[in-house]
């Protein structure tokens, strides 16, 4: 048997606590049983008294035997496990077996036959690479990343990621799979791989807004009620994810790589904007997240040919915007969130006519901030005072027009300015410092 060692080149040897060769090592020599032809890598994982090895041993030449050798010296109580994998050329697992022994100094050779028995579901693996400061966690559990980690998983299942980094005002995008925010799901077919990059932030967090139907417009009675806000029923036939909040200054800093806000302050909305600026900075944000941009611009020419269907990030619609803005389920409320204002929203009356950081009033209950108040937000529509003319699914407002829809009202405007219904709108080249961006994107 020993000359079988030395013959060496045809078997998988693995080494632990080596630091020479002799006598002072105990020697376990497993042949493997059911070794088939699809089987094209050998995969094995040692622990020795509940600590695993530092690394994961693989061979392809000699796949029917592995040669474990230990010094004596460092068997402490000698509990060895071992785990093995027959690897597919694809790297998915399709044979395993395990041998489980006590192995003593007393006896320097053991020589045991394990069987490899075919998995009852085939097992890939699933790869994530990482780009940046932070860590990833997996359920079902399975990853601890460091530079990269791989949990294998068996076909069908739903893994989902989660990335976390300790990094104040980092951002992160996914690549490989569908990911929102710090999480992101994948199902395992085959050997995947998924990349996630932390970066400076540039976008706030999104919050999933339900397709659904809504009454858009204010009633006769509401105060501030202006002529344009005719009640009629509206569907909305995508889900969508929405920024839950307005665009601040350092996003909008780190992606575009200026600041043209009037107020300063990184945790400020971004202001002084047109709306061209704000359909610029959602087609930076996609090809930032290698997504397919939604707007076509040349110049003052803008096409959007996708619609509501394109992946990208986008203004929302104005019938978007106002649904949002509205709870999730009735009533309605008068200011997004509630019918009294001052919880909700930073206006004339409370804010000292100066810009407030973001989230620093109450959500609206869908998990989104500021859609009243701080500043004015533009939408992708053309300005149509008769609005229930257009079609109640899904509707994007007219095809031309001069004035672009803005929509929130701002900090120096009164409270019927931040209705959830009221509507005010300005050419799109148009800047002021009441005016900033809020994005959407379709739910892919």
């Amino acid at each position: 048997m020993m000359d079988r060692i030395k013959q060496g080149m045809l078997a998988g040897m693995v080494l632990l606590g080596m630091r020479g060769c002799g006598s002072e090592e105990a020697v376990v020599w497993l042949h493997l049983k059911n070794v088939t032809a699809e089987m094209a890598t050998l995969q094995v994982g040692l622990t020795l008294d509940g600590k695993p090895a530092t690394k994961q041993y693989e061979f392809t030449q000699g796949l029917g035997e592995v040669a474990i050798k230990l010094q004596k010296e460092q068997l402490g109580q000698g509990q060895l496990s071992v785990s093995l994998y027959g690897l597919r050329a694809d790297r998915c697992r399709v044979l395993s077996g395990k041998y489980e022994a006590t192995v003593s100094a007393d006896k320097p050779v053991v020589e045991v036959d394990v069987i490899l028995t075919t998995l009852t579901q085939t097992q890939c693996p699933l790869t994530v690479e990482k780009t940046g400061d932070g860590s990833v966690t997996s359920y079902p559990a399975g990853l601890s990343c460091g530079t990269s980690c791989t949990l294998y998983a068996a076909v069908g299942t739903k893994v989902t990621l989660t990335a976390t980094t300790a990094t104040p005002f980092s951002g992160l995008f996914w690549e490989g799979c569908s990911g929102v925010n710090d999480t992101c799901e994948v199902t395992v077919t085959t050997a995947q791989k998924v990349g996630v990059q932390w970066g400076p932030e540039v976008r706030p967090k999104l919050v999933k807004v339900a397709k659904g139907s809504f009454t858009m417009g204010s009633p006769a009675a509401e105060s501030g009620r202006g002529t344009d806000e005719f009640q009629h029923s509206v569907t909305l036939t995508t889900d969508f994810w929405m920024a839950e909040s307005e665009v601040t200054q350092r996003q909008y800093r780190n992606l575009m790589g200026s600041n043209p806000s009037n107020s300063m302050g990184d945790d400020l909305p971004v202001e002084n904007v047109s709306w061209f600026d704000a359909i610029t900075y959602c087609n930076a944000l996609s090809v930032k997240e290698k997504l397919t941009p939604c707007y076509q611009i040349n110049g003052t020419t803008v096409g959007w040919a996708g619609g509501v269907k394109c992946t990208g990030y986008r203004l929302p619609t104005e019938a978007e915007w106002e649904y949002a803005a509205n709870p999730a389920t009735p009533p309605r409320t008068v200011y997004a969130g509630s019918d009294t204002v001052n919880g909700v929203a930073w206006i004339d009356a409370n804010s000292g006519s100066t810009a407030h950081a973001v989230k620093t009033k109450t959500a609206n209950g869908r998990g989104l901030y500021d859609l009243s108040g701080n500043v004015c937000e533009w939408v992708w529509d053309w300005y149509q005072a008769t609005y229930e003319q257009l079609s109640s699914m899904d509707p994007i407002g007219s095809s031309t027009g001069t004035d672009r829809v803005i929509r929130g009202g701002a900090r120096y405007f009164t409270a019927a300015n931040a209705r959830v219904a009221k509507r005010v709108y300005n050419a799109p080249l148009y800047r002021d410092g009441s005016i900033g961006i809020r994005f959407v994107r379709s739910n892919p």
